[in-house]
């Protein structure tokens, strides 16, 4: 049986608050900066939303960590800030 909170509603609710923070900072960006770039920081905004709340929520481990390059940097810094133990 697979485990449907961690595989389905964990990235649901992280994805809403990715689509929320995509939104809320292109509508805070889009007249100040050209229009490419807004939506590449809007972008990049709302992918750190999305890590930071799958860590919250805790729908990411050290295990899945590891795989992103730079992996090991990566879990030494969430350490310090206490994201993970």
């Amino acid at each position: 049986v697979p485990d449907l909170v961690g595989t389905v509603v964990k990235p649901l609710i992280a994805s809403l608050f990715c689509g929320g923070a995509a939104m809320i900072s292109m509508n805070m960006v889009r007249n100040n900066l050209p229009r490419l770039v807004a939506i590449a920081f809007s972008i990049i905004f709302a992918v750190v939303i999305y890590a930071l709340i799958l860590l919250i929520l805790g729908a990411l481990d050290r295990s899945d960590i590891k795989l992103l390059p730079g992996g090991k940097n990566f879990i030494k810094m969430l350490e310090k800030l206490k994201f993970i133990k």
